[in-house]
């Protein structure tokens, strides 16, 4: 179905992260690739376009979106872990427990999303949708500094569970730590006021 040059292709494009607003990374994947075939060009916009045949009839156009929804940082505690806030239209269900690659200002940081522990959760509370303030992400840090050299105001991507990823990137340090729900609440209150 698929040729190698041609698979080679779609990994590259869907291992490139490009939140709403930085996606300029996988559009020169595309542009790169899609120059084999058409005239292609980029406007001011961020826009990619490529002709194929341009003089002919009738005029068809084809159309999509390059970006994905992501996530950014809003806060960092004192403990290193990273407080988010999504980027386009996210169900924070479905981001406890999935890797996160941050586009870092020295590459990428790698971190794993959390949420309170259900043990730690009140019985009444265990039915309620998580919302993007009761989750944070361990990026391995052991302070507010270190998770602050290591991060950026830049936006990260969801990393897709694959064979690759678990093969070429870096172990995800996991610390033991005792967090109290006392000091997580408190944390995911400061993290609340910020993102006001």
């Amino acid at each position: 179905m698929f040729n190698d040059d041609a698979m080679t292709f779609l990994r590259n494009l869907l291992d490139t992260p490009g939140p709403s607003g930085f996606e300029s990374a996988p559009a020169k994947i595309w542009r790169e690739q899609a120059s084999q075939f058409a005239k292609v060009r980029a406007d001011v916009a961020g826009n990619s376009i490529a002709e194929v045949n341009p003089g002919g009839s009738p005029t068809i156009m084809l159309a999509g979106h390059i970006d994905e929804i992501g996530v950014i940082v809003t806060y960092i505690d004192d403990e290193g872990y990273a407080y988010i806030t999504g980027i386009g239209g996210w169900d924070p269900q479905v981001l406890v427990a999935q890797r996160i690659r941050f586009i870092g200002r020295h590459g990428d940081v790698f971190g794993v999303v959390g949420k309170k522990p259900i043990h730690l959760i009140k019985q009444d509370e265990r039915d309620k949708a998580v919302k993007m303030t009761d989750l944070w992400v361990d990026i391995g840090a052991a302070s507010k500094t270190e998770a602050a050299v290591r991060q950026s105001a830049r936006p990260a991507s969801i990393q897709r569970w694959r064979s690759w990823w678990m093969s070429h990137s870096p172990p995800i340090t996991r610390r033991s730590r005792k967090r109290s729900s006392a000091k997580r609440n408190s944390a995911a209150a400061r993290s609340s006021r910020a993102a006001r």
